[in-house]
């Protein structure tokens, strides 16, 4: 298992030295009590706000069944990523585990009954020896949750159309099936037709299927492309990097910036800064601004990678365009060859226009 953060464990250290300053049994209890209380406080306003955790918990059971405990179909066409962060992941030596569907106590149960190692030989490739590294495309739960407390806030979702590019199993479709029934639609693109089979029974059997489109196909051409085109909120998570090369990678960004509609929010996990960054292009600042979202001191690793943005509108585009510097030209006494051509006016230095 995993430790506690750090921030976790540095709380822990101060209230132990409160405790230990305390002189008698009596104060130690009572502030336990009050610890326990400001819990159970907590814990009221989180069922508050995720009434749907039990569905979410069944739809976690439910999909286990449908997909290999890898959480990778035979259809999908993975390509490991050869430069960036992953470029010494390879075939023997990672594994890839759903986050959603397998956090971390379920998979030291799976450890335990041997369908899962974490280990592998570097010699005959017998998972026992080396540790594996792990990646997921998926978010977990907390990840998840954090998603749609901070960023995508009913507010926010109000009347929008929401979109989720590389779908797979659906997790971001069922989360705005239940928590978010403002929004005008929900749609899902994803090539592998095992998870849209797998979508498609999740939404008949928890009753959303009147709720979600599932397009079936790429997400550039119809008539899934009509939909990126027209929709408010856009969401990519790691949707590319392990499927594409680089240059398919570029490909998709730029079809993404040509057709995202303006004032259109784009969720990326990682950042698309950090995204770009990795395939040696540049994010156009005039393209796109950041949303900025405090994450609160609990939110995990996994939810801080999650980045806001929303596509500019042509008059913020116009905004942020530099200013052309007009500059008063003072005029000389003018010789009689050039007196006819002299002119009174103002120019610009930039243009000389």
């Amino acid at each position: 298992m995993a430790s506690p953060p750090e921030h976790v464990d540095a709380a822990m250290m101060q209230i132990n030295e409160i405790v230990e300053t305390m002189e008698t049994e009596h104060d130690r209890r009572a502030l336990l009590k009050l610890l326990q209380e400001f819990v159970e406080e907590e814990e009221v306003d989180i069922d508050a706000k995720r009434p749907h955790r039990d569905t979410i918990e069944d739809i976690r059971e439910f999909v286990r069944d449908l997909v290999p405990v890898s959480g990778e179909v035979s259809d999908e066409k993975v390509n490991l990523p050869t430069t960036g962060d992953f470029a010494d992941f390879t075939a023997k030596n990672s594994m890839h585990v759903d986050s959603f569907l397998y956090d971390e106590a379920k998979m030291d149960e799976l450890v335990e009954e041997g369908v899962l190692s974490f280990h592998y030989c570097d010699n005959c490739g017998s998972k026992r020896i080396r540790p594996l590294m792990l990646h997921s495309h998926s978010l977990p739960v907390d990840a998840m949750d954090f998603l749609f407390d901070f960023m995508l806030t009913e507010e926010e979702c109000q009347g929008k159309a929401l979109l989720d590019v590389g779908s797979r199993t659906g997790i971001m479709l069922y989360y705005a099936a239940l928590y978010r029934n403002n929004l005008k639609s929900i749609a899902g693109v994803e090539l592998s037709q095992q998870f849209c089979d797998v979508q498609t029974k999740t939404l008949e059997k928890f009753y959303m299927k009147d709720k979600v489109d599932i397009i079936c196909g790429d997400a550039f051409k119809a008539p899934a492309l009509d939909r990126l085109k027209s929709s408010d909120i856009l969401i990519f998570n790691n949707v590319f990097q392990f499927f594409h090369d680089e240059d398919a990678q570029k490909a998709a960004w730029a079809q993404v910036q040509e057709h995202a509609k303006p004032g259109a929010v784009i969720i990326s996990v990682p950042s698309l800064e950090h995204t770009f960054e990795q395939l040696g292009m540049q994010l156009d600042a005039k393209w796109l601004k950041v949303v900025p979202v405090e994450y609160p001191s609990y939110a995990s690793d996994e939810a801080k990678m999650v980045f806001m943005y929303r596509v500019r509108t042509e008059e913020e585009v116009a905004r942020a365009a530099p200013k052309k510097i007009i500059k008063k030209v003072v005029k000389k006494p003018a010789s009689k060859k050039t007196e006819a051509k002299a002119e009174d006016e103002t120019k610009c230095v930039k243009c000389d226009e």
